[in-house]
């Protein structure tokens, strides 16, 4: 293919007039991006020249290179004149292409300065020119950006039949045209959640391309490490993301390769790495500005933002806070959000940072209540004596030190609710998709798991004390367990099977049987978090046996080590690693036989682990 400065020395050296002209547009095409300025000289002599010579077709060819060399420089105030005159010489000289091309300008310029329905309108007269010219190239062209019009607006399938009716149209021999529009039929699948066909069209790519197409085959390769990312296989996300980075680690400030370090960065601190993640951002946050590009900058600044909050570094969080709010405020514009709806959109984000200090004056009214618990030890002994519950007082202070660690281990869970509540809110937020209806029911449900820490802190503190014994069903007990632990259960993707066969009556603290059954769910959700997300199942069954009320929870996790299941009703058994305290089935057991008369036991069995509680008869 014949560079700049070789067409440039053709032009200059033809001596033919209908042939330079044709050059002379074929220059100016070439140019239009790197040199708008140039290229719209060029193609304005052209145009003056075929007007000399009486060549309508040629032109109309210049008249089209000026529209384009219009649209490509924004500091071009006639566009809309040329376009015109596009329009009403191919009216004057019957040439269907002349006015498809101009309705294709038209469609650009109204894209641009975001009227999206008159955009689309245009296309679909162009369209119509070009099909009565049967011009593939044009017809292509209008398919593909309807395709694109239809994916934005959420319409997957009318954009892949758009996608597929370009397919059919563009020569085996535009590769580049043929690989764009594969990739947009691999996003569709994906935001159908079909993976598997988008893992056979990025596959089915990368088998036809050429070896030495290191660019086109790192595109592919960062797809399919999303697309991993997306079906929870960290792992594999990851060595397509390494592999992205080995490829383009000759042009570090490459969109590509900034995104791969971004996204490798983001999957560390999922892994719970967070100074790998750190070192990784380091090194391309300045690659990443100055890309300009507002989505890496926005995954930039939140992936800080979450390494900073994993090192309890409020300074480091605001900073990047700011940051992130600078580039969300630069989407909301670019999308042609007005003003008034960007001041709405500010006073939510501040609404969400009212939540932040709500849930940091609740951690500092945990502390003071874990004091006063402290304070209370020696009156809470004496009547856990008086009481008969324990055999010594030293027993007594051990428990009270169970109890003070439990409460820690208890408020762990609504705490990181309600923080990936909070920044629902703000993804939401970010999307232009929050309504106060729904900012109301994430407030409430807010609420729901304060009040929630605040009764488990006065279930804590009246341990030991006189408890409100009462008859209840066992069934009420499970279902309002299991609303405190809705939220939870659907962001991980945790199906919830419930089978009460027989809804007996037990004697007992419901609020004690609610925290037997919060330690066994919770434990079975940590388990199940490592299987793949659509295996993840829960099953509760209230059964009588032989006369005996039993309860049992299933959950499809990895079996318990035979080590740990020996001791793991015992204190300070777990088999969670960091993430447990070993106290929360010690305290079931407690609960279960002294308070209720009762036994547990768990069980491996095939496909996942039971756990059973007996209350007798």
């Amino acid at each position: 293919m014949k560079d700049r400065n070789d067409i440039e020395l053709e032009v200059k050296e033809t001596e033919i007039p209908k042939e330079k002209i044709r050059l002379q547009i074929k220059y100016a095409h070439k140019v239009r991006y790197t040199d708008p300025e140039l290229s719209l000289r060029i193609a304005k002599d052209a145009w003056q020249e075929a007007k000399n010579i009486s060549e309508p077709d040629l032109e109309l060819g210049a008249i089209i290179s000026i529209c384009s060399s219009c649209l490509s420089d924004e500091s071009c105030e006639d566009t809309e004149t040329w376009i015109n005159l596009l329009m009403e010489r191919g009216k004057e000289l019957n040439r269907n292409y002349a006015l498809g091309r101009a309705n294709l300008f038209r469609y650009a310029y109204s894209n641009h300065y975001g009227k999206r329905k008159e955009a689309e309108n245009y296309l679909y007269q162009a369209l119509e020119n070009f099909d009565a010219d049967h011009n593939d190239q044009g017809r292509s062209t209008c398919y593909i950006s309807l395709g694109n019009i239809k994916f934005n607006q959420g319409n997957h399938d009318q954009a892949y039949e758009y996608y597929q009716t370009a397919l059919t149209l563009v020569p085996k021999e535009n590769k580049e045209i043929l690989f764009t529009l594969r990739q947009n039929i691999a996003s569709v699948f994906i935001r159908q959640q079909e993976y598997l066909k988008a893992w056979d069209v990025y596959h089915d790519i990368l088998d036809h391309l050429p070896e030495h197409d290191f660019a086109t085959r790192a595109l592919v390769l960062i797809n399919l490490g999303s697309l991993c990312s997306i079906t929870g296989e960290l792992p594999e996300a990851l060595q397509y993301y390494d592999e992205v980075i080995k490829l383009t680690k000759n042009t570090p400030g490459d969109n590509v390769h900034v995104k791969a370090c971004c996204m490798k960065a983001g999957i560390l601190l999922e892994k719970g790495k967070p100074e790998e993640a750190c070192k990784i951002l380091t090194q391309i946050e300045d690659n990443v500005k100055k890309t300009q590009n507002p989505y890496l900058l926005e995954k930039l600044f939140s992936y800080f933002i979450e390494y900073y909050k994993a090192k309890r570094d409020l300074s480091g969080v605001t900073k990047y806070q700011a940051e992130l709010l600078k580039v969300k405020d630069n989407i909301i514009e670019s999308a042609g959000i007005n003003d008034h709806n960007n001041e709405i959109m500010q006073l939510h984000w501040y609404n969400a940072s009212q939540y932040e200090q709500l849930l940091e004056e609740e951690n500092q009214r945990f502390k003071s209540e874990l004091k006063e618990i402290s304070a209370q030890k020696s009156a809470l002994a004496e009547k856990l004596e008086e009481a008969n519950r324990l055999i010594t007082v030293q027993n007594r202070k051990a428990e009270i030190g169970e109890m003070v660690a439990n409460i820690a281990h208890q408020w762990n869970q609504p705490l990181n609710i309600i923080s990936t509540m909070l920044y629902n809110i703000k993804d939401i937020y970010a999307y232009c998709e929050l309504t106060s209806e729904l900012l109301t029911e994430k407030t409430e449900q807010i609420n729901d798991q304060i009040k929630y820490m605040s009764q488990t802190m006065d279930n804590f503190r009246n341990f030991f004390k006189e408890q409100d014994v009462r008859e209840f069903p066992v069934s009420k007990v499970i279902n309002n367990t299991l609303d405190l632990l809705d939220y939870s259960f659907q962001n991980e993707d945790i199906s919830i099977e419930l089978n009460i066969a027989d809804d007996f009556i037990l004697k007992g603290s419901p609020i004690e049987l609610t925290q037997v059954m919060l330690n066994i769910l919770n434990n079975a959700r940590d388990a199940l978090l490592q299987n793949s997300r659509n295996s993840r199942l829960i099953r509760i069954t209230a059964r009588k046996e032989a006369n005996n009320n039993i309860l049992s929870f299933f959950n499809n996790g990895q079996p318990i080590p035979a080590a740990i299941k020996e001791h793991i009703f015992e204190p300070y058994i777990t088999s969670r690693g960091d993430k447990g305290t070993g106290l929360g089935l010690s305290i079931c057991k407690t609960i279960i036989e002294d308070r209720f008369a009762g036994s547990i036991w768990c069980d491996n069995a095939a496909g996942g682990v039971y756990f059973n509680l007996d209350f007798g008869e």
